[in-house]
């Protein structure tokens, strides 16, 4: 409950925009893939390719997923320890 009283306005804006602005980008990816392969792949093996083609990105995507999580945690941790500094020094001047 109190993670959702620290969720403010501001911060679910700027996830949506980024979230929106990465679904249009995989799209126009996904669209180039499609069409190299169809340029450079004969059509009996081009299903193996959009395949393997979306098996890498999954993969990438996962990786990429857990790097991001990873990082954030270790910023909120980082961030934690900060503040409870902060608050410290404030309690030791008085």
């Amino acid at each position: 409950m109190q993670q959702i009283k620290n969720i403010n306005l501001k911060t679910v804006i700027k996830t949506s925009l980024v979230t929106a602005f990465t679904f249009a980008t995989a799209l126009i990816w996904k669209d180039a893939l499609l069409k190299i392969i169809e340029t450079y792949v004969p059509a009996q093996q081009e299903i193996h390719y959009i395949l393997i083609t979306a098996f890498l990105a999954t993969v990438i995507l996962i990786a990429l997923i857990i790097i991001f999580l990873q990082t954030e945690r270790e910023a909120e941790y980082v961030t934690h320890l900060v503040i409870n500094k902060i608050k410290n020094k404030k309690k030791t001047k008085k």
